[in-house]
């Protein structure tokens, strides 16, 4: 039995393989094959027609427009103005449409515009893939009319490169036919992270909880670790390079001030982490925190009793990676010993 694709109803999706070969090819199947398809379809509307409405340029928007209309290729690379940061793989693509076709919203949200649909079936080809049918076409569907998405990847800003990259890791991570090895699934992972890092900095947590995930079954095999290093090192490289040119500039005092309050805090942590997760429930679906995360480690319940244990144990890492970087980070070593030596 081959690995199912979003093309071909008449194969079974990965995970619901379990079921048996009698479900393969159901009427039930097919229709919520064809309820994905058509999630797919509306949402691509949505889109567009979200793109085509012409709005202004916000505020955030416009000030990064104004970086990358003022800026070279160079001083993209460095803190940008007007409380701004970006990937600079997304800053030079939007420098080269500028150059060569004007700084209107149409040009400028064209590249977000096409991540964002091209999200939609990478998105469906994932689900389908991993979850059982009527599980992939709800999780599309809510996938497509999200009224949080739908906004944000038609604007100037690095939230469609995110989302599509983020998507892309996990697809090639987890999409695979069963007969992938960990090996071979962290090696695809690998090559699409040395790209994604430049494009979007969130990936860099998502590939990390990819590589702890998949770390337990490398290891088991004969030169696990070395092959593992191996297939780390254009990554390693990509994430090296990235952050020599981009990550040690200077902070922006002001974004560092904006943010501080979504930084731990140490002296109520439980009533920060309670906050911190119903946000990360609510901000997707609006007034629906609570029944976002029931429905979530429910559903990391069900993933885990059809075999799907890998991927939830890199949903799992990811969560606390992020959690690792919503610590308050230490201060530079020239700034502890400026303030010793004045309590000196």
């Amino acid at each position: 039995m081959h690995s199912p694709s979003l093309t071909d109803p008449s194969t079974a999706p990965a995970a619901g393989q379990a079921a048996g070969a009698d479900a393969v090819g159901s009427p039930a199947d097919r229709r919520c094959f064809h309820l994905v398809l058509i999630s797919v379809a509306i949402g691509m509307i949505l889109r567009v027609v979200q793109y085509l409405h012409h709005n202004s340029y916000w505020n955030d928007e416009a000030a990064l427009v104004l970086n990358i209309v003022r800026r070279n290729l160079r001083d993209l690379l460095q803190p940008l103005d007007f409380a701004q940061a970006a990937p600079p793989l997304f800053l030079w693509a939007e420098r080269g449409l500028y150059l060569r076709f004007g700084s209107s919203e149409y040009v400028l949200r064209a590249l977000p515009v096409l991540l964002g649909l091209a999200s939609l079936p990478l998105f469906a080809m994932l689900a389908w893939r991993l979850l059982r049918p009527v599980g992939a076409a709800w999780a599309v569907a809510w996938f497509a009319v999200n009224d949080r998405i739908i906004p944000q990847v038609c604007e100037v800003k690095q939230y469609s490169d995110d989302l599509f990259f983020s998507t892309l890791l996990l697809f090639a991570a987890f999409a695979p036919g069963p007969g992938a090895s960990a090996l071979r699934r962290l090696t695809r992972a690998a090559i699409v992270a040395s790209i994604a890092f430049w494009f979007s900095f969130p990936s860099v947590i998502v590939f990390g909880g990819i590589t702890l995930a998949l770390l337990p079954q490398i290891v088991r095999r004969p030169r696990g670790l070395l092959l593992m290093a191996a297939c780390m090192i254009p990554p390693l490289i990509s994430g090296a390079l990235l952050a020599k040119l981009v990550l040690t500039n200077p902070r922006d005092h002001y974004l560092n001030e904006f943010w501080a309050p979504q930084f731990v805090n140490f002296a109520h942590p439980a009533k920060w982490f309670a906050r911190a997760m119903f946000e990360l429930g609510d901000y997707p679906f609006a007034s629906m925190g609570i029944v976002v995360l029931v429905l979530t480690v429910l559903g990391m319940f069900v993933l885990r009793g059809q075999g799907r244990q890998t991927f939830v144990g890199a949903a799992l890492a990811m969560l606390l990676l992020a959690l690792r970087h919503a610590l308050p980070a230490p201060a530079p070593l020239s700034a502890r010993r400026r303030g010793h030596a004045s309590v000196a």
